[in-house]
């Protein structure tokens, strides 16, 4: 795991506002460009979609484009399939808000390693 990624993209979700946290969607960027208000698109991990907009993550070359997928920024991550499933499962049993969810999941991946 490149736990230096991984701390900075907690970093990123912790200043996420909690109404743009959805677990249930990845984010993406609209016609006018990654600036504007990201959108849902229906997919399933929301924190994968923050890291490719992230700028400083964009510039270290994992972007959102029509080729992206999961494990792209799996890979950018350095996280094995196990720590994977860990940050991106679907809710479950898990309590809180998604954005609490979200944290405690790279909380966990960050203590693990």
């Amino acid at each position: 795991m490149n736990r230096e990624r991984v701390q900075e993209l907690r970093d990123v979700m912790a200043g996420i506002p909690e109404s743009l946290v959805d677990l249930n969607s990845v984010w993406k960027n609209d016609k006018c460009g990654y600036r504007q208000p990201p959108k849902p698109c229906g997919a399933v991990a929301c924190i994968a979609g923050w890291a490719l907009i992230y700028p400083p993550f964009v510039e270290s070359g994992i972007r959102l484009g029509p080729d992206t997928s999961i494990g792209k920024v799996r890979t950018f991550l350095g996280l094995h399939m196990s720590q994977y499933h860990v940050l991106y499962s679907r809710q479950g049993h898990e309590t809180g808000t998604d954005k609490q969810i979200a944290l405690r999941r790279l909380d966990a991946l960050l203590a693990s390693s």
